[in-house]
């Protein structure tokens, strides 16, 4: 007799960012009942361990059920869900920056929404200090940044708006929504590949033979 065919779902693979179908590896049910007020009430946890058919990642999620209300929200994944990887580029960064937004990924990856966004704001400061060295607040610094023409006038603000949030959370207490940290990510990435870009650049340069200058109209009669 053939094996029995394993059963299929579709769930959110961290590496391949997105809805993939899934091989269920192993499903364990707990379930009991509880008291509440003058009610009996069910409820069950379901854990699955699931593999990705695209990449073969393995991740475990843990559903809840309740009869009493709905606790769906409740669900429980390992390792967390992300919406996002580590750019391929960051590979070209200096360490320190490299290291840096590693962390601030690992605190993505946990749901720490305040934590990534005061990576980020680090991540700007390691940057501009290493460009331009401590000349003052970072609004001066941007500025010195625009002198050099290291970053365009209307990058600056957007820059700005990334430091504020990261401001937020650490003095504040302001805990952004997920789809602001991907914004002040963006805008704080998109700075960090400019300087993976530049040093490409130069490193293509040192690599491309020099265009040959044509012969003169005389040197080519004297041969």
């Amino acid at each position: 007799m053939p094996p029995k065919a394993k059963a299929t779902t579709r769930a959110h693979c961290n590496r391949c960012t997105g809805v993939t179908n899934h091989t269920v590896l192993f499903t364990h049910l707990r379930e009991g009942n509880v008291e509440l007020g003058d009610q009996d009430e069910e409820w069950t946890q379901t854990t699955t361990i699931l593999e990705c058919c695209g990449c073969g990642v393995v991740h475990m999620e843990r559903d809840h059920w309740f009869s009493a209300f709905d606790v769906s929200d409740q669900a429980e994944y390992y390792p967390p869900r992300i919406s996002r990887a580590v750019p391929k580029w960051a590979v070209g960064l200096p360490s320190n920056l490299r290291g840096l937004l590693h962390e601030t990924y690992d605190a993505l990856r946990a749901d720490g929404r305040r934590l990534a966004t005061m990576g980020a704001r680090a991540l700007v400061d390691v940057y501009l200090n290493s460009s331009i060295g401590d000349v003052g607040n970072f609004d001066k610094k941007l500025d010195a940044l625009v002198s050099k023409g290291n970053l365009a006038a209307n990058d600056k603000e957007v820059l700005l708006a990334a430091l504020d949030a990261g401001h937020a959370a650490i003095h504040r207490g302001h805990t952004p929504l997920a789809a602001d940290v991907d914004h002040v990510m963006d805008i704080v990435e998109s700075l960090l590949q400019k300087l993976v870009l530049s040093n490409a650049a130069a490193a293509l340069r040192e690599t491309t033979p020099a265009r040959q200058k044509p012969l003169s109209a005389s040197k080519k009669t004297a041969k």
